[in-house]
Formats: C-alpha cells, structure tokens, sequence
C-alpha cells in the first residue's frame, strides 16, 4: 500500500505540472518503501537525490508557466518555493547526519510538504 497515495485534488489541471506532480508522490513512495525495507542509508540518500532534482525542476517549470500566465504575485511565490527547496535540503541533511531526524520523520516531512504545495501553495497560481 502506497504511503502517498495519489488522489485528483493534487492536479493542476496542467499536464506537465500534474506529470511531475505525480513523479513526486512516486518518489516520496519509493523512499518510504526504502525505509520500510531498512535499505542501506545510501540507498535512500540516492532517492532523495532524485527527489532534490526533480523539486527543483519542478519549482522552475512552475515558474516558467507563471511568468508565461503573467501571474501577478510571481515574486512572491518564487520566493516561497526558494524557502521550500531549503527546507527539503534541510530535512535531507538532517536524514544523513548521524544524529539527524529518523527515515520515518523523513518521509513524515516530504509527504506533509508535497501536500502543503500542492493544496495551499500551488491553488490560484496555476
């Protein structure tokens, strides 16, 4: 069973968005199922390399259908996912230090903050 699941309030209605939207909650997925499995630490810190990639390349396809839409607080929102992106860094550094936070407060943090963009973040701006 699948620790995301996909539900349709998560879609934009824009096709590459909801793509990438979708690749997310495979990833975020696939590192629960790491943890679940007790896999090697570098074994989930890849996954969360792909993760780290794939957000960032989400946060820029976001912002360049923004610009294209002329949205009027792109600053604003631009900004916000910089804070994002640094919390997700925050939260993966935090998983590879050897005192950091546990894999189930991992995949905690990454499944609250898919949910948070896609519900309260992304709504009015796409």
């Amino acid at each position: 069973m699948p620790f995301l699941n996909w539900n349709s309030e998560y879609q934009t209605g824009i096709k590459p968005i909801d793509f990438e939207h979708r690749k997310l909650v495979e990833l975020i997925n696939e590192i629960h199922e790491r943890i679940s499995r007790q896999d090697e630490k570098c074994n989930v810190e890849d996954c969360l390399g792909q993760i780290h990639a794939t957000i960032s390349a989400h946060f820029a396809l976001e912002e360049k259908v923004m610009l294209e839409m002329k949205f009027e607080h792109y600053e604003l929102h631009k900004a916000e996912h910089e804070v994002l992106l640094d919390w997700v860094v925050e939260i993966i550094e935090d998983f590879e230090d050897e005192d950091g936070i546990s894999g189930e407060m991992l995949e905690a943090q990454l499944r609250k903050w898919f949910i948070d963009h896609v519900q309260n973040s992304d709504p009015g701006t796409l």
